[in-house]
């Protein structure tokens, strides 16, 4: 038998908005959304960087924008790609756990802390947990990540090293 670890709890959408907005880049996250608060809900954690120079973190989550819509294959029509990097500085408190080869979260939550700033990651399919740190900022990358076959056309097949 498998137990859900998760926690539902309501979340004042004015209050997130607050944050985002007092953060450097969480105007610009906001703006892509037109102006409302991206859920998360679904998005995946695409990569995890700890430093121990700095105490920083880094992560990458893709999200989007889900509509109403449902296109020819009967899912919902999905718009506004963007890869989020939520980098952290000062790391006092990290609690992870679940990381594998898919990272889907229920949704990503930014709260102010007694130390700074708290990075919610709520379960779904892997990595969750949470980040406490004295700084946050959010930089921006428009579009869908690059898929491994994009990287390799770019790029070229890896080198024969035998």
């Amino acid at each position: 038998m498998r137990v859900v670890d998760t926690i539902f709890r309501a979340r004042d959408d004015a209050a997130l908005i607050g944050v985002l907005s007092e953060i450097p880049g969480g105007a610009d996250l906001l703006a892509w959304f037109g102006g409302h608060l991206p859920s998360f809900h679904d998005a995946e954690i695409l990569g995890l960087e700890l430093d121990r120079v700095g105490a920083t973190c880094r992560i990458r989550a893709h999200t989007w924008e889900i509509s109403d819509e449902v296109d020819k294959t009967g899912h919902f029509v999905r718009s506004r790609h963007v890869v989020a990097s939520f980098e952290l500085g000062g790391v006092t408190e990290l609690s992870l756990k679940g990381f594998n080869h898919q990272n889907v979260i229920f949704g990503l939550f930014i709260e102010r802390s007694d130390n700074g700033y708290r990075i919610e990651l709520e379960p779904c399919y892997g990595l969750s947990g949470a980040i406490t740190a004295k700084t946050v900022r959010v930089a921006l990358e428009p579009g869908t990540p690059l898929q491994q076959s994009d990287l390799i056309s770019v790029i070229g097949p890896p080198a024969d090293c035998g």
